[in-house]
């Protein structure tokens, strides 16, 4: 429970930041305390403020079977707060990424790789051809 409280409340996209960041953060404090379903809605519910929390606070009111799923709460909040706008931002950082000096290549690929999977998001399993061209677009 220490590690929770390092997790700061999420508001908005203007005060907060990213909510993917924080996000990532959360699941990783969760993670660490192995906590069942419901215990990780509570604390996940008690680190949100203002349009966060009333969004959360809907969606359990309007999927009351769906909303005990902290994935399908998690996926749901995230598709909210990471917008297209995000994701148009994502994008534009990609294609404007440079190697840093004294940056070894395995480390500017793996940046280039996550950079573009957040850019460019697909969930599920990709057929080859798909997953070839979105190889092929990344090294290009």
């Amino acid at each position: 429970m220490q590690a929770f409280s390092s997790v700061a409340i999420y508001c908005d996209r203007q005060r907060s930041g990213r909510f993917d960041d924080w996000v990532a953060h959360l699941k990783a404090t969760l993670d660490l305390g192995n906590f069942e379903e419901a215990r990780k809605l509570r604390l996940m519910r008690s680190k949100l403020y203002g349009e966060a929390a009333e969004e959360f606070d809907t969606f359990k009111l309007d999927n009351p079977i769906r909303s005990q799923d902290y994935a399908a709460v998690k996926a749901r909040l995230l598709k909210l707060f990471h917008s297209t706008e995000t994701r148009s931002q994502r994008s534009v950082e990609f294609h404007n990424m440079k190697r840093e000096p004294e940056e070894n290549m395995r480390r500017y690929a793996n940046r280039i790789r996550k950079a573009f999977h957040k850019a460019y998001p697909m969930e599920g399993v990709l057929d080859s051809a798909t997953a070839a061209s979105r190889e092929q677009m990344m090294m290009d």
